[in-house]
Parts: structure tokens; sequence; C-alpha cells
């Protein structure tokens, strides 16, 4: 997938690579879907998508939060 990204999109756009997957629902039926990621291979996709060259990865720069406030 990250090669994909690079080649045929752009090695200038952004890749929003998330943690926080939970299984729900029928994921549960599917033995690599029925667990949470892991630091390893959450890290390993981080690797990935570096050495194809993506460098604008919001894991790794995430946005700064935005505080709205009403009078």
């Amino acid at each position: 997938a990250m090669r994909f990204i690079a080649t045929e999109i752009s090695e200038n756009t952004y890749v929003n690579i998330m943690a926080q997957y939970r299984p729900s629902h029928k994921a549960f039926q599917i033995p690599l879907l029925a667990r949470p990621t892991t630091k390893q291979e959450f890290q390993e996709a981080i690797g990935l998508a570096l050495q194809q060259g993506l460098e604008r990865l919001d894991s790794l720069y995430p946005r700064p939060r935005v505080r709205i406030l009403f009078p």
C-alpha cells in the first residue's frame, strides 16, 4: 500500500497511520482482525512508509489541538 501511494499518487502526499484500531462486530470471527494493533506493527507501518519516501505522516507530526471558545 505504501509503495502504491508513493509511486502512483505522490511521495509528497499526507498519510495518516493510526494505531487505535479496535476490533468489533464480525472482526472477532477473523483471527487477523480480532485483536488491536501492536506497537511493533504500528512502528513497522511507519518504517515502511518512510522506506517508500513518504515523510508527511500525521502519525509522526500530529496536528496541534485547537480549542474554540464561545462567548
